[in-house]
């Protein structure tokens, strides 16, 4: 990705433009994440998920909230694994 890709990104970020992300939309870009083949700057990693770009930005620029909001919920309590014959 070239230097003025990037930087033309971080503009479109510091606008402070809001929209709505979906579960799905989100899942969509965590795919790709988790995949791991390229920067999440890299236009083939946005093309790969399928987002539109005005999406996938807003997803980077708020993907801590996103994943607090979207991760599974992970059981708190340890299951107790003791035999009550």
């Amino acid at each position: 990705m070239c230097v003025g890709s990037l930087l033309k990104m971080i503009k479109y970020i510091a606008k402070g433009e809001t929209m709505k992300i979906t579960k799905s939309n989100f899942d969509a870009y965590e795919e790709v994440r988790r995949y791991g083949r390229w920067n999440m700057f890299d236009p083939m990693a946005r093309l790969s998920s399928g987002l539109d770009k005005d999406k996938y930005l807003a997803i980077i620029e708020n993907y801590d909230t996103l994943k607090t909001k979207f991760q599974e919920k992970k059981e708190t309590t340890p299951w107790d694994l003791t035999s009550t014959d």
